[in-house]
């Protein structure tokens, strides 16, 4: 970094200077921006967050985020002159709101950590417990609400033992819940359906012994497409619930992905029958896995349920996805299956696409590739065998038959290693067949 003038330092207030290093994101880079600016006598506020520094404040409380739960007698003070500086801030609920409401800017985004909230007798006093220390205390309800002055946007997922505390965080941008009983999926589902900050979702469901995964009910449903329908939602995750409507669940999936805001989607289903799936779509990298329990195995009476989890997800092939990875097709039964995702893939633009057959056979690949015959864009096909090798002829019509764009159909990290899995008269054949093809064998 160039040295600064203290000419043209002097020409911005304070201020401004702080700023405009707050923007910084690499802590070296600040580093070296405050100790020009002290040479310069040119620090301003910036001098309080060089003092921490010098107070052995670990970096990564320091920066980007600031965490005030570090706060003690001796940084106090320039805790608070710099405070206000930042964009995000994490407490926890022994941090008191008051200082908080004064030290840190309105627009702030606060995350509050490392709290579990253990029962409420009265509402009106709460029982909680440090996570860092265990230590439990009580906290009144009085205090707690305070903090609703306060953008909380962000909590650590173990606060949600207790429905009632979410109407103390009324700005919540994410909500992040593991282990998550009814009521408190009930309260989840409320709360999103009348936020109109919630962005971001991610519930696991909580196993009993007794009972199950709990179950998305169709009031539930109803108030999570409203959510979705209604906000610039970003990223959903709900993993082991029961839905008690399975169309609502694929309306809930076909909902966040028409949303253009929609950046990632996942899905996870366990059944006692056996029948499990899971969804997981990422539009940064234009992704789609779709994972599920062969119905075959679990009886065909699951091949509906299939059907209609496939057609939830079928408006992103259109243009969504790039890359799409299938896992749970075993050799009995493909010919049911394929041809229910056969049509999709045909109007895709993939340019990678991944396939989990367990044991492929040579009729299986001849499918596959009768599907793939006009897939203009694929560059890479993988099929994978679990715990086994493709059969030889089976790799050998994929090589004779995939599209000219295909140049990657990956089986080994290096040639030789194919002679782990095949002769050597095979792997003569399938080198020299793939490179006349202009296919490479290699991850």
């Amino acid at each position: 970094m160039k040295k600064m003038k203290p000419s043209l330092v002097s020409l911005l207030p304070l201020d401004v200077v702080a700023k405009i290093v707050f923007f910084i994101r690499d802590w070296n880079v600040v580093l070296t921006c405050l100790e020009v600016l002290r040479s310069a006598n040119a620090l301003g506020p910036l001098e309080s967050l060089w003092r921490l520094h010098l107070l052995n404040w670990k970096d990564c409380d320091l920066w980007p985020t600031l965490d005030l739960t570090k706060l003690n007698d001796a940084s106090r003070v320039d805790v608070e002159t710099i405070a206000k500086f930042y964009s995000k801030v994490t407490v926890n609920v022994k941090t008191n709101a008051d200082w908080a409401c004064q030290y840190i800017h309105p627009n702030t985004s606060v995350e509050m950590k490392n709290v579990h909230f253990l029962k409420s007798d009265d509402d009106v006093i709460l029982e909680l417990e440090d996570i860092e220390d265990g230590s439990t205390y009580n906290l009144d309800t009085e205090t707690l609400a305070k903090w609703k002055d306060i953008r909380v946007v962000a909590i650590d997922e173990k606060i949600f033992t207790l429905p009632s505390c979410l109407v103390y965080f009324p700005r919540l941008v994410v909500i992040d819940c593991r282990e998550c009983i009814g009521q408190m999926a009930e309260a989840v589902f409320d709360y999103a359906a009348s936020s109109s900050s919630l962005r971001i979702l991610r519930l696991e469901a909580y196993e009993s012994f007794n009972h199950g995964h709990c179950s998305i009910t169709s009031a539930m449903a109803k108030k999570l497409i409203q959510w979705i329908k209604s906000q610039l939602i970003e990223s959903i995750s709900l993993k082991l619930f029961i839905w008690e409507v399975f169309s609502q669940r694929n309306a809930v999936v076909s909902s966040a992905l028409s949303k253009l805001s929609m950046k990632k989607l996942e899905i996870v289903e366990e059944y006692a029958s056996g029948w499990c799936s899971r969804g997981d779509f990422c539009r940064a990298e234009q992704a789609l896995q779709l994972e599920f329990c062969d119905p075959r195995n679990c009886g065909f009476e699951n091949l509906d349920m299939l059907i209609e989890y496939i057609h939830s997800f079928e408006a992103i092939f259109d243009s969504d996805i790039k890359t799409l990875c299938l896992i749970g097709f075993h050799s009995v039964g493909f010919s049911d299956l394929w041809p229910l995702f056969a049509p999709l893939l045909q109007r895709s633009k993939l340019e990678q696409l991944t396939v989990y057959i367990d044991g492929i056979t040579e009729a299986d690949a001849v499918k596959v590739v009768e599907t793939l015959q006009n897939a203009s864009t694929l560059e890479t096909l993988f099929i994978v065998n679990p715990g086994k090798k493709v059969p030889f002829d089976a790799v050998q019509t994929f090589l004779h038959g995939v599209p000219p764009s295909v140049k990657r159909f990956p089986k080994v990290s290096r040639l030789h290693y194919l002679a782990y899995s095949y002769s050597q008269d095979e792997c003569i054949l399938l080198q020299d067949l793939a490179s006349k093809k202009g296919i490479s064998l290699l991850y």
